[in-house]
């Protein structure tokens, strides 16, 4: 069973770690290409469009992968329960294109309708993609082989088709295919698990309380994340809302990467807890914030110290104004790990989407009341530090739950290394920037040597979760 988490999580990093590789290939090429006005546009658009999909998906991936994980040995069980789930699905698809429909009215957004439209095309196939299906099968495997081919195809398309600022739309035509391409394939594949038909009249008393639950969970949580670039782009100027988006670019991927073990564990840590296998539980918990203490750390303290260097080696000089709110948003990827865990790993496996629901409307109030007092004074980076608070008060907030059950014992090790590692790691990336080099070269140096430095504390004070790692990379299982 160990075997199969490790697995999974290598798997699962891979595919995560592609999809952060094709933006950090392509954003640098697109941010250069198309400029910051234009970036703005494509990314207000997007910000626009998202609040449409959430209609769509009504986070019904999370509870679909909860509930499927139970009865993933019974073909027939399994069948029904994720025919019904898939016909809601369906349901809520139309619904939002008709809400769609309605948006593109709107005067306001006149000059975004195209990529409105286009980015529309990810609810038709994520919902007929199914994909959560593969996901609560842990067939990670396959996953990631089916999305690195997609983004290895749209890497392509991109350098082929985006030469000039005219063609933003051709760049959203591919971001598309990099991120729900892969879902057509699905449409076949997912056979081998179960049949999935479309009912009628699926069974909504009893999903329906739980989805629309985890919906308005997210949907308010949704607001605090992308009211930020709406709201900079109806009080401030498409130029500022380029410069917020590039750091939340590299804030996203980062948060991405580390979440990623999140879906990995989830099926396993719900069966676990729903059968009161505490033991198993809380090993699988301990496992995770090893992980998330030794890569997370060193990742949030690299983004404080070298932001400026990050924003520049990504998207050129023209954003390095960014750099200081990339190292806000450093603060916030700390509590965003965070809250995920507890969210996704502590709320979810119990079945308690109440508290999520809890957490998102009050940090949704409290970062769009901040937005509106100190965007019109500070500017984007507000958003930055209202991004901040909102993932502090979310996981506060869903802390609450942890109960007796829970017991997560001999970490402070882990944690005490990874401070030392980060203080050491810290030390060269401040020399390393008083050095006089190319930017490229020198945030070249500084990930790489940081990396090692840090990786050789943790080796030489014999830290757990690096022996560990190690005896697995050896071994053959």
């Amino acid at each position: 069973m160990a075997s199969n988490i490790k697995k999974n999580t290598i798997y699962n990093m891979i595919n995560t770690v592609a999809k952060i590789i094709f933006p950090l290939i392509t954003f640098p090429y697109s941010s250069r290409v198309l400029h910051a006005a234009k970036i703005g546009t494509v990314n207000y658009a997007n910000s626009v469009y998202s609040y449409i999909a959430l209609i769509s998906t009504l986070s019904i991936t999370s509870y679909a992968v909860r509930e499927s994980s139970v009865v993933k040995n019974d073909r027939e069980k399994l069948g029904h329960l994720a025919s019904e789930i898939f016909s809601i699905n369906v349901w809520s698809t139309l619904i939002a294109y008709l809400v769609m429909i309605v948006v593109c009215l709107i005067p306001s957004f006149h000059n975004i309708v195209s990529l409105i439209l286009i980015n529309s095309i990810n609810m038709i196939l994520v919902t007929l993609g199914a994909d959560w299906l593969n996901t609560a099968m842990e067939d990670f495997r396959y996953i990631t082989i089916r999305s690195v081919a997609f983004q290895f195809l749209s890497l392509i398309l991109m350098f082929a088709f985006v030469h000039q600022p005219s063609d933003y739309v051709k760049y959203v035509v591919i971001s598309v295919i990099a991120s729900s391409g892969s879902e057509v394939m699905n449409m076949f594949y997912r056979r081998k698990y179960c049949e999935l038909r479309f009912i009628l009249h699926p069974n909504l008393k009893k999903h329906l309380p739980p989805i629309m639950k985890m919906f308005a969970a997210v949907i308010t949580q949704q607001f605090y994340v992308n009211s930020d670039t709406v709201m900079l782009g109806l009080m401030t100027t498409s130029t500022a809302v380029g410069l917020y988006s590039t750091a939340t670019k590299v804030y996203n991927i980062v948060n991405t990467l580390m979440s990623s073990i999140f879906t990995v564990v989830l099926a396993q840590a719900t069966i676990a807890y729903t059968h009161k296998h505490y033991d198993r539980y809380n090993s699988l918990l301990r496992k995770v914030i090893m992980f998330l203490v030794s890569l997370g750390l060193p990742i949030v303290v690299g983004m404080m110290v070298i932001s400026k260097n990050i924003i520049v080696f990504i998207s050129g000089p023209e954003y390095a104004a960014a750099a200081g709110t990339l190292s806000i948003l450093a603060v916030s990827l700390f509590f965003a790990i965070i809250h995920g865990f507890l969210g996704w790993l502590v709320a979810m496996p119990m079945g308690d989407y109440d508290i999520s629901l809890k957490a998102a409307f009050w940090s949704s109030l409290v970062n769009i009341g901040l937005n509106l007092v100190l965007i019109p004074r500070i500017g984007y980076p507000a958003a930055a530090v209202t991004t901040t608070i909102a993932e502090l008060i979310s996981a506060i907030i869903i802390a609450t739950r942890w109960n007796h059950n829970i017991k997560i014992r001999n970490i402070s090790k882990t944690v005490f290394h990874s401070i030392l590692g980060c203080i050491l790691m810290s030390v060269f990336l401040i020399f390393m920037k008083q050095v006089q080099m190319g930017v490229m070269l020198q945030t070249v140096l500084m990930i790489g040597g940081g990396a090692v430095i840090y990786g050789l504390t943790l080796l030489a004070t014999r830290d757990e979760f690096v022996r560990e790692a190690i005896k697995f990379v050896l071994r053959r299982e």
